[in-house]
């Protein structure tokens, strides 16, 4: 059977992807531009190469990502050895597969099973788990969940805070709770919470305190020096200055900052309060009209009121700069002091979890690093056992986990010195990475994009034509795409310090007889002619669910299966919200109007039906006088009864 194809502009970087395996690649998979299914139908190749199940190990994001890629990967499999090419593998496999490649498949799909598909915390307890002994660990240890570890780790630092602010011993923890209790508590638990991420602490490079307050000081004094010479006054400008200076005294009065107590004093120490906005930052310095009038008043014309105001601007921007320098110094000198005063509760955790056989995520990181790195007989041993090493997301990898994969996946060099990893020469064809520059700008799990473009130059270095490009775009159509290219080539470019820009390619032409976007006219008002923040969330809700409505059973969609159009089904409309505070609204509107609806979120749980009919059922068992309650859950879908059923109750 012949199959249709479609000619795309990065078909060869598709073939490449896909049925290269003698090469290791990093692929750069534009928003749309079906990942998934390049990362599935390379594992399927290799499988239809003849390679292993257990040999093959796929790192994704979550674990719903690694299930959706496991049943893509059966999907092909189950297709390919039946002698069908889905859709998505005809650029790559344009003369289909050999007798011998289908016999492959078939015996791997009655094994799939033993292929390593997972999160990166599963991957990495798959490397220790046969290791006890080197990576130092509990043989029988489990692995707590992040709810449990937080309360675990909640409970020791919370002991440990009864047991140090109880003494009587002072110091630089004892000035800071004398000046806020409450906000150094959270300053503790917060840079508690940072060592635990990054257990590889760097020191800080701390400033001279003294240096930096005489160019404060110096700025201050060079403003009034300024105001005092003109002849020109300008009042609110005198008064700025005056609170400068009076600023440079109070640090004149702490300083020198050699003891605990100083340097609380200028951590605390703040500007006059009509220098700052409410978000603590300064104010602009606007007065070119206040300067305009003093010179008026002067005589003086127009140039030299710009003069002034512009050289008042720039003592005051140079005295707000100073000073911004000085108090992040004292603060990197606090933090300094601080961290290792707290240390020790790292070591409390560490014991904690040792006595009680548990690991924790980032345990599961640290340990399958150390393992590769300390244990280079263990190194071999698990890069025979992972022949070839997929990773999704990869610009949500940060540097250590990077670091895992070049361990597992190279050679040291041939010097024997492996404590470099990025000296590493990667084995052709044991690691495939995917990922898109363009998101790494939301920093998951302490991503790093200069960890991105570190690996991306490994890969260039070794060989040229080891980064692919995949830029068409499935998804959306043409006008948004070129929307998106227009607004975005140049932030994200180099020249702007980000990895680089690649323009989406659009796949699907402009729409025909409708727009692509629609903008919802919410009108609500109460008797005012005004509405509330709620009220607008129920109209918004309201007129959402009314265009779900229209949409279903009449908008022509094309069926993922084959491409054909069909009427548009609910599970063809996904809604995005910025928070899941508000969702409960969207669902009653939707479920008013019989669309069946599916929430993936966190959040607003006590706001879902169930919880309330929960709520509702609790509280007229533990008090039956309460109608209120009843009546909530007589209403409800639980029960289900209408309010004029209700009124014949009562």
């Amino acid at each position: 059977m012949t199959a249709r194809r479609l000619t795309l502009s990065d078909d060869t970087a598709r073939r490449e992807a896909v049925a290269a395996h003698d090469r290791s690649f990093l692929v750069e998979a534009g928003a749309g531009s079906g990942k998934t299914a390049v990362m599935a139908g390379r594992i399927a190749m290799l499988l239809a190469e003849g390679i292993a199940p257990n040999s093959i190990a796929a790192v994704t994001f979550t674990e719903f990502a690694a299930s959706e890629l496991l049943i893509r990967v059966r999907a092909f499999v189950s297709a390919l050895a039946a002698g069908e090419i889905p859709v998505e593998l005809r650029t790559a496999l344009p003369d289909g597969l050999s007798k011998e490649q289908r016999g492959n498949l078939a015996r791997a799909d009655a094994a799939l099973d033993e292929m390593t598909c997972s999160t990166i915390h599963g991957f990495c307890q798959r490397l220790i788990a046969p290791y006890p002994v080197e990576a130092d660990i509990d043989p029988g240890a489990s692995v707590m969940d992040r709810d449990q570890a937080e309360v675990a780790f909640a409970e020791i630092v919370d002991d440990w805070l009864r047991d140090e602010l109880g003494g009587e011993e002072g110091g630089l923890l004892a000035e800071l709770v004398l000046h806020d209790p409450d906000a150094t508590i959270a300053l503790i638990r917060t840079v508690l919470e940072h060592l635990r991420r990054h257990r590889e602490f760097a020191p800080y490079e701390l400033q001279d305190l003294d240096l930096l307050a005489a160019e404060f000081r110096e700025a201050v004094d060079e403003f009034g020096t300024f105001l005092d010479k003109e002849e020109t006054k300008e009042p609110e400008t005198a008064v700025i200055a005056g609170q400068f200076r009076n600023l440079a005294g109070e640090v004149a009065a702490a300083l020198p900052a050699d003891t605990a107590a100083a340097l609380v004093a200028l951590l605390v120490m703040a500007p006059h309060p009509e220098l700052l906005t409410g978000s603590g930052s300064f104010r602009k310095y606007q007065k070119k009209g206040k300067w305009g009038a003093a010179a008026k008043r002067a005589g003086l014309a127009k140039a030299d009121a710009e003069r002034l105001n512009d050289e008042a601007s720039v003592h005051y921007a140079h005295c707000c700069a100073t000073w911004s320098a000085l108090q992040q110094a004292v603060a990197t000198h606090v933090l300094a002091g601080l961290v290792p005063l707290v240390a020790p509760v790292m070591g409390l955790f560490r014991e904690y979890k040792r006595a009680a056989a548990l690991l924790d995520f980032d345990d599961l990181i640290f340990s399958a690093r150390d393992l590769l790195r300390d244990h280079d007989e263990v190194r071999c041993a698990l890069a025979a056992r992972f022949r070839h090493v997929l990773v999704d997301e990869f610009q949500d990898t940060d540097p250590l986990q990077t670091e895992i994969f070049w361990r597992l996946c190279g050679e040291p060099p041939g010097d024997g010195d492996a404590g470099d990893w990025t000296a590493f020469a990667l084995r052709p064809g044991a690691l495939f990475l995917v990922g898109d520059p363009k998101q790494a700008i939301y920093r998951f799990r302490g991503a790093d994009i200069a960890a991105y473009v570190r690996a991306r130059e490994a890969f260039r270095a070794g060989d040229t034509g080891a980064v692919l490009s995949i830029a068409t775009n499935f998804r959306s159509r043409a006008p948004i795409m070129e929307y998106v290219n227009a607004r975005f080539e140049t932030a994200l470019s180099e020249e702007n310090g980000q990895p680089g820009f690649q323009a989406l390619d659009p796949f699907r032409p402009p729409r025909d007889g409708g727009p692509s976007v629609i903008a919802l006219d919410v009108a609500v008002a109460d008797e005012d002619g005004k509405a509330n923040a709620q009220q607008q969330r129920d109209g918004e809700a309201e007129a959402v669910a009314e265009l779900c409505a229209r949409l279903i059973g009449s908008e022509p969609v094309p069926d993922p299966e084959n491409g054909r159009l069909r009427p548009c089904r609910a599970g063809d409309i996904a809604l995005l919200a910025p928070t899941g505070s508000d969702l409960w609204r969207y669902e009653e509107a939707l479920e008013e109007r019989g669309i069946p609806v599916a929430t993936q979120a966190g959040k607003g749980l006590y706001r879902r039906q169930e919880i309330q009919d929960l709520i509702a059922v609790t509280r007229v068992l533990a008090d039956r006088r309460d109608t209120l309650a009843l009546g909530a859950l007589l209403r409800g879908p639980l029960v289900g009864l209408t309010e004029e059923e209700l009124l014949d109750i009562v």
